[in-house]
């Protein structure tokens, strides 16, 4: 057996020049190909490292502002939570509740005193009307003391101008010189009269006569006598 050893030994053991042979064989060394991906992977990864490394920085800053500003909001709340904020907000609140609720009570007393002033209008109309009227009144009574002062003026001139168809009327004091009219009757009797003692030789002139009578009595005269001639009227 033992040179069967011997000998399947020295046939399967490799001797040390084929291992050496085996060694430098292309098998075992990496190819050049290899090495290329490799040295690419390894920039590859380096790239992507370096290129991530802003995000870290980025997000844990955000992250700190976030947290800074609620801690912040937290510890020191804005305006509108102070309770000096709060009562003004009450306060402003219920003024205008106030102020609402007088709002609708000057619309209620406008609703009630509508009527009034309706009727202060309807009251002023009046006033109008009769302001119109009484101006009216006084136009017409300003007419009236017109026609009365014109009546008054022809009623004097009548009274002055005129005088009854019986009697004697002494010239200058009962009335004037100048020519007068009547309408006469069936007997009228006048005569002008130099004096009123009432005798024959008085007389300047007279007349008897019927129908319309017309004599000029003249300033001399002393008086003028008249018997049943009705109205004499001055026409000059």
């Amino acid at each position: 057996m033992s040179d069967n050893g011997e000998q399947f030994n020295e046939e399967e053991a490799p001797s040390s020049a084929d291992a050496a042979e085996k060694a430098e064989t292309p098998l075992s060394r990496p190819s050049a190909v290899w090495r290329e991906r490799s040295a690419a992977a390894a920039v590859a990864a380096w790239r992507s490292a370096t290129g991530r490394l802003w995000v870290l920085p980025l997000v844990t800053g955000l992250a700190a502002l976030l947290l800074g500003g609620s801690l912040g909001y937290l510890l020191h709340p804005g305006p509108t939570a102070s309770d000096e904020y709060v009562s003004v907000v009450e306060e402003r609140d219920a003024y205008s509740q106030q102020a609402e609720a007088e709002l609708e009570r000057a619309d209620a007393l406008e609703e009630e005193l509508q009527p009034l002033k309706d009727q202060a209008a309807e009251f002023d109309e009046r006033e109008d009307d009769l302001n119109d009227r009484e101006n009216d009144l006084d136009g017409r009574e300003e007419d009236l003391d017109e026609r009365e002062e014109e009546i008054s003026e022809t009623e004097t001139s009548i009274e002055e101008n005129t005088f009854p168809g019986n009697g004697t009327y002494v010239v200058g004091e009962d009335i004037k010189a100048g020519t007068y009219r009547s309408d006469g009757t069936d007997s009228c009797y006048w005569a002008r009269l130099s004096s009123t003692d009432g005798g024959f030789d008085s007389i300047i002139t007279n007349s008897l006569g019927s129908g319309a009578q017309v004599v000029t009595i003249h300033a001399g005269d002393a008086a003028f006598e008249t018997s049943r001639c009705g109205e004499w009227t001055r026409s000059d």
